[in-house]
């Protein structure tokens, strides 16, 4: 009965004059689209909103206890270095004639009293510190999924370090800053204007909040996630995100004028407009993570929504930006000819399939056991347990298939665990 069922099957493929279509198109702003629609779709989908609202409050929290342990910095650096004192004042005129001697000395500083204040500002410091990691590493868990834990050393010590080095390096600047302006007084002084140009310093010092800001988000990006992260994505990541700020910037100071905060807050409206701007940082910051994810993993990314466009119910804007995609699979395309057999009974495996186009027989022994739906996967057992292929694959119409590495099958699987639930039921069903 089963070799007559095959008789007729073969003869129905006799009849069949197909010319074999070759899905995998190669278009960048294409594919550019179908990314940013993905940051959207999976950044909306994460919630990651949620966790911006918890950073942004975790670091405003952070601005009490830096305050305090900069006046403490302050106080033992000013009061223990009578001419150090002298030339830091000298600076600090040529920014603001109001910020003197006397301005800090009405704030009980310069008289060595301060330790309360470091120790409580450091502590402080500390705290907030860890939250705001905490916080940071809790939405990074979500957007870049891994099995891997930390340990508790690394964690407790990364966070701890966090603000201290951002307020160290932000000290730098304005030490920087204003060491460059007393020089280029000086310069002007002595007329040397035609010796000595310190235009370069100033360009620098104008863009290093810039760089501060582009390091810190880089290094954020690059070292905080559980998986490894290419460094030209991270940078890419940081570029954008230092982009969307400034850009972000001018629309939210429009806002905030149109609004006129200050006028129905009053003085609370300055709180208020620095929990809004952190709100948009951080929603800034995790959307440009969760494009980092895209872009890392777009290959697997875009076979699942292409697989799932055909055999689930996708949103039609799902259909509409994966029925044809799998650019990125361009190198496991693998053309199909009448006859070409792509596995046999028992050979080692290491690569599952899955059919764009044509027809492919699973057979043992020469005998027939069931076809292959298009843009389905076939050879499941070449990737899990002993990886050795169960039966033969046989192409009967030529077409086109994805050949699959296990390395690959592992991060779509990783991505979509209902693929690897559906693979392991083709096996059942098939009984192979």
């Amino acid at each position: 009965m089963q070799d007559k069922l095959l008789n007729a099957k073969d003869e129905l493929i006799e009849k069949i004059d197909i010319q074999p279509v070759e899905l995998i198109r190669t278009f960048y702003p294409f594919t550019l689209i179908r990314r940013i629609y993905l940051t959207i779709s999976i950044f909306a989908r994460n919630s990651l909103i949620n966790h911006a609202a918890s950073g942004a409050f975790y670091f405003l929290l952070s601005i009490v206890p830096l305050a305090l342990f900069f006046v403490f910095v302050l106080d033992i650096w000013l009061s223990g270095y009578g001419k150090v004192s002298d030339y830091f004042f000298q600076l600090l005129s040529n920014i603001n004639p109001a910020i003197n001697r006397q301005f800090f000395e009405s704030m009980g500083l310069l008289k060595g009293s301060s330790s309360f204040y470091g120790f409580v500002g450091a502590l402080g410091l500390l705290w907030s510190s860890r939250l705001v990691f905490t916080s940071i590493r809790n939405g990074f868990d979500i957007v870049f999924i891994s099995s891997k834990k930390r340990g508790i050393l690394k964690n407790n010590l990364v966070s701890l370090i966090f603000l201290p080095i951002t307020f160290v390096a932000a000290l730098s600047f304005f030490i920087i800053s204003a060491v460059t302006k007393q020089l280029d007084k000086l310069i002007n002084e002595f007329g040397l204007n035609d010796l000595i140009d310190l235009s370069f310093l100033n360009s620098l010092t104008s863009y290093y909040p810039v760089i501060l800001a582009l390091f810190i988000s880089f290094i954020l990006y690059k070292f905080i996630p559980k998986v490894k992260i290419k460094g030209t994505y991270a940078l890419a990541g940081a570029i954008l995100f230092i982009v969307s700020i400034y850009l972000t910037q001018k629309l939210l100071g429009v806002f905030i004028n149109a609004s006129k905060y200050n006028l129905i807050y009053g003085v609370i409206s300055a709180l208020i407009i620095a929990l809004i701007w952190m709100y948009v940082l951080f929603i800034l910051f995790y959307f440009y993570a969760t494009f980092i994810y895209v872009i890392s993993h777009y290959a697997e990314l875009e076979i699942v929504k292409y697989y799932n466009t055909y055999h689930y119910k996708p949103f039609f804007l799902d259909r509409l930006m994966f029925t044809t995609a799998l650019s990125s699979m361009k190198k496991y395309e693998l053309k199909l000819n009448k006859g070409d057999k792509l596995f046999s009974y028992n050979q080692q495996g290491g690569y599952i399939y899955m059919l764009l186009s044509g027809i492919v027989f699973l057979e043992r022994d020469g005998k027939f056991i069931t076809d292959i739906p298009t843009n389905s996967f076939f050879g499941e057992s070449g990737v899990i347990g002993d990886m050795v292929y169960s039966t033969d694959a046989v192409c009967q119409v030529p077409g086109y298939a994805l050949k699959i590495p296990k390395e690959m099958y592992e991060k779509i699987v990783s991505v979509s665990p209902d693929i690897s639930k559906e693979l392991l039921n083709n096996i059942i069903e098939r009984g192979i």
